[in-house]
């Protein structure tokens, strides 16, 4: 990468600096003094030193709040926490990720917070390097500790945001049994869990080890079971209204721009329904009704009564009588269910007094089952030949410039089945290390590790697109293929069940992860200052990550409707690293300054893909007095391109859309300054969608209900790494006090975390939206603008006429983004003892959200998204997030109550549409939990997660049920049990 000339000599100072340092402290002869001080390594830094104090912003959570609730699930606690934005989850259904359970700190991406086990990295659980922590065994945690600003110069690439570091229980001894069982108050969405761990010492002592074996189930809950979601909404201020898929199973004929119906055919079909002429539009898709007559899907235009002639069962509660669709809501899954085991082992032996040997060992094997509506099969062609065409069809076909020509046809393929997609895991990791002493002043540490994530992803229910089609273009209606042939004019009904057998396809695809890493650390006393021992630590370390992704033969091929088309990928790089820390105490017991130090760091890196990278850091520690302590901190984190990023083929995706503006109905042709002339605006809207190919016949009809856009994209193998500068500075105060106030601590942490030449694509919903003045982008409508280039709207992917519906043909990747967050936390803690009548603890985090903001491409204005919320999970960022834990115990009996605030938080669209666009409401949770210990080593609790039964929002979006699965609870009230046993 390169850099300016006083970037680069400033570089080389740092790093002389502190290559000097390191090679002064290992020729320093270290005090013979003994130290009988316990020296301690906190997450953040690998400097061993005499207190806890940490010079980044530590947030801590014991084992107790994680078994405070009835999750068998690590992250679904974790996103609680402030500092985390919730992203995809291991009961996400749509969007998911195959069952993993990723983390998102800041929400800067699930690939920029490095998670650690023990202080070292866990394996890579797919090509964007992101870690599915359903592979950390749950019953082993002590703690788990969240450092926020970048962490590289310590941990290397990642670690843009900060750092999750689980920390397991250390030397073990006994039998530990510990279980747990929940569900709704639906009684549904069950969730058990299991956990066996013993511990032992052996050798005299001088070892220990421990094995635990967990197991953990949940059921599924569908959309269909919870009354907010079984019908998908669109919800708008002026009242929701039903809005599904424009793909439904009646089947509907697809305009094309290029070969369209005449509207005197039109007034012919529809004239013997009943309507006058040209009260019916011609730019309206048009359906089938069971008896072969016709019905149009309507123009979306509120109070427009425009589904003409639908002869079906308009009470249902999906029916629209301005924009008929499907319903796609009660199949799809609303919490995916699981069955996951995972087995651990720790071990070490001291072989001698100064050296001990460790090893570290885990199993996880994990089935997701994910659900959704059945396939949608669009891009499919008819011939005029068929034999089942409607006599009403072949009239207004039989108008068309081109008469005798094919058209475009979509059905929802209910006769199929709903799509599934299996997820089975299995991961492991061996790890062995030696780590020793030194003297007294040194200590070392080396370790090698080999890791592998194996997946089959199993997709059920899909259509081969050659057996549909060669069905569409039988003369005989397919009857010689399969037995009773397939009416794409009837509804389910017309596919028989041994047509349906015929198209039905299953599709295996696999994938491997191979991961190999080894690390050495030598460090210790450096040399005496007046303030005290300059400390320093040192180190290298390699690892390489081999990446294979193998489609099913059909899937990459294309042979396939519902699923995306997928190409192989594979992928390898290897890393090595050199990296060092220098602490330096300034001042010790001096007026003002009980302790001030300093702390550097750096890292280099050398990559087989990007070449070198540097990250550094510079931390201070300043303690006035005893009671107060200043931390400050800046780091430049590094994050290289992964294994998806650099070498992804460009594949298929449908990511979600607000709407199409240049639907009749879009809030911005009803609304605003660019409206059309007869909703009261100067119509530069719609004239910028004629510009781009819908024509000017069709353009007042022209209506997109679909919640996605299609669009391509895939890997860029010239990206170079992203960069971050971290600014972090806090307090932090321990109660001098005595009585009521002895054990309040606090602490409160300014971060500001600029990260640059970040490596994004423009997501394709806001691509539609900036063309058309999203964010104040494209003020003058110019069809020219970037935005607006990046649209095909005149054919479809596959080349053949469009209605005029868009989609993006190519998502690049380049090191060309800026993504600036900043923020406060504050963390408080206080304890009382109330005497006979027992102790009480509270803990608050709190967390201000200051700014964020991105900048895709230069070309694009800066998007400040702070108190919104988007259309994707892990786009929620509220102006603050509340987490307070409140306990009570008095002898063998506990109470713990928790309390989760989320503020209003304003719709992500709404500069686009400031009309009709509706924000999440502010939503409060309150878990309660009692606890009573029946004897030593015997613990039973029982509580309620959201107590009140809360319902999630819903807002303006088509993210899946209109609301957030992952920030917002979906399931309601749900009643646990947990049982823990030891002796």
């Amino acid at each position: 990468m390169k850099t300016t000339d006083r970037q680069g000599a400033v570089q080389y100072a740092v790093r002389t600096t502190l290559l000097a340092a390191a090679v002064a402290a290992l020729a320093t002869p270290a005090n013979a003094q003994d130290q009988n001080i316990q020296e301690i390594v906190v997450t953040g830094t690998r400097i061993q030193r005499p207190d806890f104090a940490s010079d980044s912003p530590v947030a801590s959570v014991n084992a107790d709040v994680l078994s405070e609730t009835g999750a068998i699930s690590i992250e679904r606690v974790l996103n609680q926490l402030p500092q985390f934005v919730p992203s995809i989850s291991t009961s996400s259904n749509n969007p998911a990720n195959g069952g993993q359970a990723n983390l998102d700190l800041r929400g800067l991406g699930t690939n920029r917070n490095l998670v650690l086990l023990n202080g070292r990295r866990l394996p890579p659980a797919n090509s964007n390097g992101t870690v599915d922590v359903n592979i950390v065994p749950a019953a082993l945690i002590e703690r788990v500790e969240v450092v926020t600003g970048g962490a590289s110069a310590v941990y290397g690439s990642d670690a843009i945001a900060g750092v999750t570091n689980f920390t397991m229980k250390k030397n073990f001894e006994g039998v530990e049994f510990q279980t747990g069982f929940g569900e709704t108050a639906l009684n549904d969405g069950r969730e058990w869990n299991a956990a066996f761990t013993l511990g032992s010492n052996f050798a005299d002592d001088r070892g220990n080890a421990v094995i635990s074996i967990q197991y953990s189930e949940r059921d599924q809950i569908l959309q269909g079971d919870r009354k907010f979601s079984e019908v998908v909404m669109d919800v708008r201020r002026g009242g929701s209204v039903p809005q599904g898929s424009p793909t439904i199973t009646e089947g509907l004929y697809s305009l094309a721009s290029n070969n369209s119906h005449t509207q005197a055919a039109m007034d012919q079909v529809f004239a013997r329904y009943g309507f006058a002429p040209g009260t019916v539009s011609r730019g309206q898709e048009i359906a089938f009704n069971a008896d072969g007559t016709l019905f149009t899907m309507g123009t979306g235009v509120p109070g427009s009564n425009s589904v003409a002639n639908f002869r079906g069962d308009t009470a249902l509660p999906g029916f629209n009588p301005d924009a008929y669709s499907y319903n796609f809501g009660p199949p799809n899954l609303l919490s995916r269910p699981m069955e996951r085991w995972n087995l651990a082992m720790f071990g070490d032996l001291d072989v001698s007094e100064s050296v001990n040997a460790y090893t570290q060992v885990f199993y996880t094997t994990y089935e997701s089952l994910g659900q959704i509506a059945a396939v949608p099969a669009s891009r499919i062609t008819i011939p005029v030949t068929n034999p089942f065409i409607p006599e009403d069809l072949r009239t207004l076909l039989a108008s068309r410039p081109n008469p005798n020509a094919e058209f475009s046809y979509r059905q929802r393929m209910e006769g199929v089945g709903p799509r599934q997609t299996f997820d089975e895991y299995d991961v492991y990791q061996f790890l062995a290390g030696f780590k020793g002493n030194v003297g007294s002043a040194w200590h070392w540490d080396a370790y090698a590790a080999t890791s592998q994530m194996s997946q089959a992803t199993l997709l059920n229910n899909d259509l081969s697109r050659t057996r549909l089609q060669a069905l569409l273009n039988a003369t005989d209606g397919g009857a010689s293929l399969c037995a009773g042939g397939y009416n794409p004019f009837t509804g389910p009904a017309g596919l028989s069940a041994a047509c349906a057998d015929y198209v039905r396809s299953y599709f295996t695809n696999r994938t491997t992860l191979d991961h190999t890493m080894a690390e050495a650390t030598f460090g210790g006393r450096a040399f005496d200052m007046p303030a005290g021992e300059a400390q320093f630590s040192v180190g290298a370390a390699w690892r390489e990550e081999k990446y294979s992704f193998k489609p099913d033969l059909a899937v990459s091929r294309g042979d396939l409707v519902g699923f995306n088309q997928q190409s192989a990928l594979d992928g390898y790089y290897n890393v090595s690293e050199f990296f060092g820390e220098l602490y330096l105490p300034l001042l010790t017991d001096v007026s003002f300054a009980k302790s001030l130090s300093v702390t550097l760091g750096a890292r280099l890196s050398d990559y087989s893909t990007i070449g070198s990278a540097e990250a550094f850091k510079v931390e201070g520690n300043w303690q006035p007095v005893d009671a107060v302590r200043f931390r400050a901190s800046w780091q430049q984190a590094v994050r290289a391109p992964s294994i998806f990023e650099l070498f992804s083929p460009s594949d298929q995706n449908n990511p979600p859309l607000l709407e199409d503006p240049c639907s009749v109905s879009s809030a911005v042709r009803m609304n605003g300054p660019n409206a059309d002339v007869a909703n009261g605006g100067n119509g530069g809207i719609r004239a910028l969608c004629v510009a781009q190919g819908i024509p000017e016949a069709n353009i007042d009809s022209f209506s997109f209900n679909g919640g996605q856009i299609e669009t391509f994209g895939g890997g860029n193998p010239d990206l170079q790494e992203e960069s971050a500068n971290t600014i972090t500075f806090g307090v932090v105060f321990d109660s001098p006090w005595s009585g009521a106030l002895s054990d309040l601590r606090a602490s409160v942490d300014y971060y500001d975390i600029r990260l640059k030449d970040a490596i994004f694509s423009v997501p394709a919903g806001e691509i539609a939206l900036l063309c058309y003045g999203f964010q104040g982008n494209n003020p003058g409508l110019d069809p020219n603008d970037p935005s607006c280039l990046a649209l095909n709207r005149r054919t479809l992917s596959n080349g053949a006429p469009s209605n005029g519906s868009a989609w993006v043909p190519s998502q690049g990747t380049e090191n060309v983004s800026e993504l600036n967050t900043s923020g406060i936390d504050v963390q408080i803690d206080w304890g009382l003892d109330l005497g006979n009548a027992g102790r009480v603890n509270l803990n608050m985090l709190a967390s201000w959200l200051r700014k964020w903001e991105v900048q895709y491409v230069p070309a694009i204005p800066k998007i400040d998204f702070t108190g919104t919320i988007g259309d994707s999970v892990g786009s929620a960022f509220p102006d603050y997030k509340l987490f307070l834990n409140a306990d009570w115990n008095r002898g063998p009996l506990g109470v713990g109550l928790r309390v989760r605030h989320l503020p209003e938080m304003e719709n992500k669209y709404a500069s686009y549409d400031p009309f009709t666009t509706v924000g999440a409401k502010a939503t409060t949770y309150l878990d309660a939990n009692v606890s009573w210990q029946f004897a030593e080593g015997i613990n039973l609790m029982v509580g309620v997660e959201n107590l009140a039964d809360t319902q999630p929002p819903q807002y303006t979006s088509f993210i899946e049920m209109g609301t957030d699965p992952s920030t917002y609870d979906v399931l309601g009230r749900r009643y646990f049990a947990r049982a823990n046993i030891r002796f």
